[in-house]
């Protein structure tokens, strides 16, 4: 039940965040994903002495239907880590990143990284077989987007969303 709350409490912060401009068509992704991460903070019980979340934003806006899909990702992202990584941590940290990328190509990528034992590409595969709601979630709003993520093990678990350029035009 608190997973889904806080699934619908993710998109409110969207349209909280649209309500406090003139422009309802883009959302601050910086002040977004900052709240979103010290909510989900807040709500998996660690304070800002006990817990090292580091944001990394230079997309600073998006149009509201890339942010939609892009929120609920990093919703589920963040719950599993908060939910896997950090039993054996004595410092739990996650990094969330939102640039401009042009690695593969010109777009934004998308980054949610834990400190945790980190989850294996091949097991994330595996587990896809018997997938439970929230990675059908993410796999599903990543096709949305015309996305490419990959999963890799590098100091805890780190998600790579690329979504393409073209995509990001389509939705402004």
């Amino acid at each position: 039940m608190r997973v889904a709350q806080q699934r619908v409490d993710a998109m409110s912060l969207i349209h909280q965040r649209l309500y406090q401009t003139d422009n309802v068509s883009s959302v601050n992704m910086r002040e977004f994903l900052t709240d979103l991460g010290e909510s989900l903070m807040r709500a998996y019980g660690y304070s800002t002495e006990e817990f090292d979340l580091q944001l990394d934003i230079d997309q600073n806006t998006l149009d509201v239907d890339v942010a939609m899909p892009l929120g609920l990702i990093v919703n589920e992202l963040i719950t599993n880590a908060f939910k896997y990584a950090y039993t054996d941590v004595s410092r739990p940290v996650l990094r969330i990143a939102l640039y401009k990328s042009a690695a593969a190509g010109p777009g934004v990528t998308l980054e949610v990284q834990d400190n945790g034992p980190g989850l294996d590409a091949a097991d994330w595969q595996r587990a896809g077989q018997k997938t439970s709601f929230g990675r059908r979630l993410i796999q599903s709003l990543s096709e949305q987007l015309d996305g490419d993520l990959s999963v890799i093990r590098q100091n805890g678990t780190l998600f790579r969303l690329y979504v393409p350029q073209h995509k990001l035009r389509a939705a402004a």
